[in-house]
Formats: structure tokens, sequence, C-alpha cells
């Protein structure tokens, strides 16, 4: 039986089907990721500019457990950006979070205060931000503690590595190559530390060491969570916010 669903969304990816039809992927804050199905869209009808990448909409859809694809009753923006979408490198950040998140979540099990972290986070980059290019580094780290897989914080100094594939601070360099190096596990343990949100900047350190540790997260990501197989956005990244 299906029930009517008034609730909040976040639009992770739109795809066109057939001529005047998109498939939606939307992060519902009670449902988490569901696909939608919606007819009749074209450029001139204004429903195709609804559904872009990281618009925050309020929806009302019919719902039924174990459901594959779902038909939009009504749907009607909750936030609208002033300038994410209008501005390159705060698109590109964007971009990269939504696809991390697209890709670390498995299945549709609802969690209302990673979608509000989400969400906030996203209203943060509409914002005026003197460090943008810290963003993405604070995003993933971020995340992890909503996915179950943050890293084991230890305030022991002398653990000077990080391992990847054990999640843990060590005082040597592990047997294998999954690790971090002294600058970079460095870098993490003061963010850890820190629990920042991404509007808060008080790190030091040059872009390559951020880069490493960007780079050694979404490995991070790969080796804990089996669904995960990588991203594309980092490329994108590398190049707007050098």
């Amino acid at each position: 039986m299906s029930t009517l669903v008034h609730t909040e969304g976040i639009v992770i990816r739109t795809l066109k089907y057939g001529e005047t039809s998109i498939i939606s992927h939307i992060l519902t804050r009670d449902h988490g990721m569901q696909s939608f199905i919606m007819g009749g869209v074209s450029n001139s009808s204004g429903k195709a500019g609804l559904f872009q990448i990281m618009n925050q909409l309020e929806l009302t859809y019919y719902f039924k457990d174990h459901g594959s694809m779902y038909r939009i009753r009504e749907a009607k923006y909750s936030y609208i950006y002033s300038m994410l979408p209008f501005e390159i490198h705060r698109t590109a950040i964007g971009v990269y979070m939504l696809e991390l998140v697209r890709k670390s979540i498995l299945g549709h099990e609802s969690d209302g205060e990673m979608y509000d972290w989400i969400k906030q986070n996203l209203i943060q980059l509409d914002q005026p931000l003197e460090h943008s290019k810290w963003v993405p580094l604070l995003f993933t780290i971020g995340l992890t503690k909503f996915l179950g897989i943050q890293p084991l914080l230890s305030g022991d100094e002398n653990l000077i590595h990080f391992d990847l594939r054990e999640g843990r601070f060590l005082p040597a360099a592990p047997f294998h190559r999954e690790y971090l190096m002294e600058d970079t596990t460095r870098l993490l343990r003061e963010i850890l530390s820190a629990d920042l949100e991404i509007t808060d900047y008080r790190f030091e350190g040059d872009r390559t060491v951020r880069k490493k540790l960007l780079y050694g997260m979404v490995d991070y990501f790969k080796l804990h969570l089996d669904h995960f197989s990588g991203l594309d956005s980092p490329l994108i990244l590398e190049e707007i916010l050098a």
C-alpha cells in the first residue's frame, strides 16, 4: 500500500530518459536515496531546472516499501542558491561532495542527522567563503562519521603514520603501501581533533599536503566501503582549485 509522503530532498544526479522524461536520484530526509521518474520535462517547462544537481527541494510523492522508482506529485524549492550554481569553483566543490555521497551511501536507509549535515554544508558553500580550497577535504573527513568509518584518533603524538587499511595511527610505517606519510598524518590528526564545520579554517599546510590527504581519504573510502569504486571529480577539483 502506498503512503503519501512530504519530505525534503537534495538532487544528487539527474539523467535524461527518452525525449521528454528524466530520472532523478534524490537523497531524501525520510527515505534515504531514492529514484524518481518525471515525464513532460523540457527546457521550456521549468521542471528541468528544478531537478538540477545540488538543488534542495520539498517533495510530495507516494511511497511504497520495497519500491524501486517513484513519481513525484509535487516539488518546489526549499532553498534557492545565490552563488553555488553560478561560480565554477563552488559548483565543482558541490559536484565533488555529492558524487562522494552518491557513491558512499548504499541502499535506501534514511539518516536524518546525515541529511541535515549535508544540507547545511551545501548552504554554507553558498555563503561567502575565504578558503574554499579546504571544503572538499573537511567534507570528506566529516562524512566518515556518518558512514561508520571515522578514523580512530589517538592523542599519542608518537603515532606519526596513519594506516589506511586499519584506520588507525601507528608509530611506524606498516609493511604495506596504504598509509599516510608524517606530514599528511599530522594534518589529518589536526582536522580530526578540531571537529570543525567547513566554514572553520585554522589549518596551515601547502597545497601538496592538502592534496595528498584528499586523495588518501578517497583511498580510505575504497578500503572501507566495499561498494565504493572511486571518484571522477578530484581530477576536476585539482584543476579548478589549484
